[in-house]
């Protein structure tokens, strides 16, 4: 997310829940565990990213390399104990985890 402005705790797990031949899928789940409520602000249609990096620190991969988004300004509000789940499929090339 970009330019969270939080007043309570977010918490994020990502987790393989998929691998195929073509690709792995993950998925990342943002909860908000605090009270009240949270305005995220996105400055275009993409509200997660996944990105790969290797033993350096180099950038080999990310998800928003392959897609394309609306640039608009957008808010999402995001209820106390509600969460947010972003799914992203990383291509076999990359995709180097068994499960």
């Amino acid at each position: 997310m970009q330019d969270v402005q939080a007043t309570a705790p977010l918490h994020g797990s990502l987790s393989l829940i998929e691998v195929s031949g073509e690709y792995q899928r993950w998925q990342l789940d943002v909860s908000h565990s605090g009270k009240g409520s949270i305005s995220a602000h996105f400055r275009s249609g993409m509200s997660a990213d996944l990105k790969l990096s290797g033993a350096n620190g180099e950038r080999i991969w990310a998800w928003s390399d392959e897609m394309m988004f609306t640039q608009a300004l957008r808010k999402e509000t995001i209820s106390a104990g509600s969460s947010l789940q972003f799914r992203f499929d990383v291509p076999a090339p990359f995709g180097w985890l068994r499960r």
